[in-house]
């Protein structure tokens, strides 16, 4: 059983959703409560305090939402990552393509650039991400696999990788 307190621990910025994004993720609960509770409950805790706006009032809006490339850091492991938030049917590790159903994926969502988010799920480390960058397909990325990135942020030294 979760702690109903467990999610409130953790360091959680304010977040903006488009309408659709919070349709359609609300659509999955069911689903997304069966395969990853923990999760899911947490994405539902997202969707529930977020500001939601119409689509047309993010277009040029820097938030990462569904379909965004983001690249972020990993506070814990002081790496830096690009992956592409997706919904599940669409996950591609392979691609970078990473589902909103997973700690990432849930924890990136809504955020904008320079936010980080403290997040704990049972039986995993506590995620402490920041948003470095986002790119949305409108931007000129449309399907190209995101690279993901091995550097290290004290030097900023790193390689893209496919």
């Amino acid at each position: 059983m979760i702690p109903d307190d467990q999610f409130a621990q953790a360091s959680r910025p304010p977040i903006v959703l488009t309408s659709e994004d919070r349709e359609r993720l609300l659509s999955l609960k069911d689903v997304a409560m069966e395969k990853t509770p923990e999760v899911a409950r947490f994405l539902l805790e997202e969707l529930e305090r977020a500001d939601v706006v119409s689509p047309s009032a993010v277009i040029a809006s820097p938030l990462v939402r569904m379909g965004s490339e983001v690249k972020f850091i990993d506070y814990a492991t002081d790496r830096i990552e690009q992956v592409r938030l997706v919904y599940p049917e669409q996950a591609d590790e392979s691609r970078g393509w990473v589902s909103v159903l997973t700690p990432i994926g849930s924890a990136l969502l809504g955020l904008g650039p320079g936010q980080s988010i403290e997040c704990y799920f049972a039986g995993r480390k506590t995620l402490r991400l920041g948003v470095l960058d986002i790119r949305q397909p409108s931007d000129g990325w449309v399907g190209e696999a995101p690279r993901q990135y091995g550097a290290d942020v004290a030097t900023g030294n790193g390689t893209a990788r496919s």
